[in-house]
């Protein structure tokens, strides 16, 4: 057993070096086309902020390039080879070049890549933050990889992308920690006052705050104080989201995915009530185009009639959510009432 983690490493190691040997190949097809491209998450953090590629594992890559040239970024890698292949719709997420942000691409069948122009593909999500994906270009930095220059997210803003990332994901993803330690530990002293200035531009504040105060609980003590401070919600909102899905839970790998329970948490942490208030008005009414996407409806009367009962879809999503985060504590009550119960009818008995 003591080689187990040898063994781990290496097939880690093997797997990259074939991400990144297609990465290349990927990079070099867009910057045949003039695709400028910013690298993200797990192949740009492996290059930069950890010691080896080895020690990140990836499932797949992510790129990020203008939305003006997703159609040439697209055009271009399906020249080079690539295969586009449009994944299952989710739920508020219909998989469709005009509302998704990104779209999964196979090469050799082994490695998907993901081209976005978005920050995260949920675009109910995104109208809950004030996301400027022009800001993110002008810092994005040089990145050198297998001798192609590329860009990467700015340190602030990787911050940001993982903050919202792991958000997304229901505080639930396996590399999230570490990615958000080893970068941390990398940009050290971390640009902690153009941090907090972008998160509030971004609308990302209660966001970052959440993952943060779990990180530094679990990982990264070395997280200032200050920093929290600033970043800190109102005690009632603290309060929401740690009953809807704690994220230290999450980070600790002890909280279960629901995605019920994902769309409750999404609102809890939005900066401002108006936001949530205009995105649930969406939820329930996003119109007859968006709803023959999400549905696959076809023809002119089948999208209207779907804003007649797809209200009841999303109602229903909601009370599942409810009840995911309210069963549990309420079965923990009676549980508890019981036991007190019992104990105090043995002591009555052993009275008697």
């Amino acid at each position: 057993m003591a080689d187990r983690p040898i063994r781990i490493d290496y097939a880690t190691a093997a797997r990259n070096i074939l991400i990144y040997e297609e990465l290349g190949h990927t990079l070099q097809s867009l910057e045949n086309a003039g695709v400028p491209v910013i690298l993200l998450k797990g192949a740009a953090l492996a290059e930069t902020v950890y010691p080896s590629i080895a020690d990140r594992p990836m499932g797949d890559v992510d790129l990020l390039v203008h939305p003006a040239d997703r159609d040439r970024a697209r055009a271009a890698l399906e020249a080079a080879g690539y295969r586009f292949v449009p994944e299952p719709p989710q739920r508020f997420s219909p998989f469709d070049t005009e509302f998704t942000g990104e779209m999964a691409f196979w090469y050799s069948d082994r490695i998907l890549t993901e081209l976005h122009w978005e920050l995260t593909p949920g675009e109910w999500i995104r109208r809950l933050v004030a996301l400027d994906m022009e800001a993110l270009w002008e810092d994005a930095i040089p990145l050198q990889l297998n001798g192609r220059q590329t860009l990467q997210l700015s340190p602030c803003d990787t911050l940001l992308h993982l903050c919202l990332h792991l958000t997304a994901h229901g505080y639930v993803h396996g590399h999230a920690l570490r990615d958000i330690q080893r970068l941390l530990e990398h940009y050290d002293p971390f640009p902690w006052a153009q941090f907090i200035t972008r998160s509030r531009q971004f609308r990302l504040r209660s966001i970052c705050y959440f993952v943060l105060d779990a990180t530094q609980s679990e990982a990264h003590p070395g997280i200032p104080q200050d920093v929290l401070d600033s970043l800190r919600p109102p005690t009632w909102q603290r309060w929401l989201v740690r009953h809807i899905a704690d994220p230290r839970m999450g980070l600790a790998g002890k909280l279960t995915p629901s995605r019920p329970r994902s769309y409750l948490l999404h609102l809890a942490v939005a900066d401002r009530a108006v936001d949530v208030l205009r995105v649930i008005s969406w939820l329930l009414f996003p119109g007859p185009r968006w709803l023959g996407e999400r549905y696959r409806l076809h023809g002119r009367l089948r999208p209207w009639l779907a804003c007649l009962w797809h209200p009841w879809v999303v109602l229903w999503h909601g009370v599942r959510g409810f009840w995911e985060v309210v069963t549990p504590r309420v079965l923990r009550r009676s549980l508890a009432a019981k036991r007190e119960s019992r104990i105090r009818e043995s002591g009555a008995r052993s009275e008697g």
